[in-house]
């Protein structure tokens, strides 16, 4: 996720190069605070532009139900922390992944009637899910 969205990230910056508006640091960081509110110096209104071209731009790409998770949100910044969230998990979630696609990985042994390929492939679909919930260098207490 890192890698793709720094490429994002660096996109989003460059094709707003003209307007000087970088929305990924929008969304990633959140907004600058305002200067003046009231009477708003273009700082402000480019801050304000980012956020709308993010916030505007983030939900396109969603399934229904994860669009109704994000769409009230106020920002581009919560919208973005948001998806992160529900792409990784909470705690409550990750920690029972992690002891079944432990134990998974324990007990993983080619199957009698199973070709190498295959046997590659299971282990191929472990070895992403330990990769997806952060679980890259297993050590003694992780087996």
């Amino acid at each position: 996720m890192t890698v793709q969205a720094n490429h994002i990230g660096m996109f989003a910056c460059h094709a707003f190069k003209k307007q000087k508006v970088c929305v990924w640091r929008v969304t990633n960081e959140g907004m600058k605070p305002l200067i003046r509110p009231n009477n708003l110096p273009k700082s402000d209104e480019k801050e304000i532009h980012s956020n709308a071209i993010a916030q505007n731009s983030l939900p396109k790409s969603l399934s229904i139900g994860v669009f109704n998770r994000v769409y009230s949100l106020k920002s581009a910044h919560e919208i973005w922390n948001t998806l992160k969230e529900l792409q990784k998990g909470t705690k409550n979630v990750m920690e029972p992944k992690y002891f079944s696609i432990k134990e998974a990985f324990n007990s993983f042994k080619i199957l009698s009637n199973e070709l190498a390929n295959d046997m590659y492939l299971h282990l191929n679909v472990i070895a992403n899910v330990l990769n997806e919930i952060g679980l890259t260098k297993l050590s003694n207490e992780n087996i």
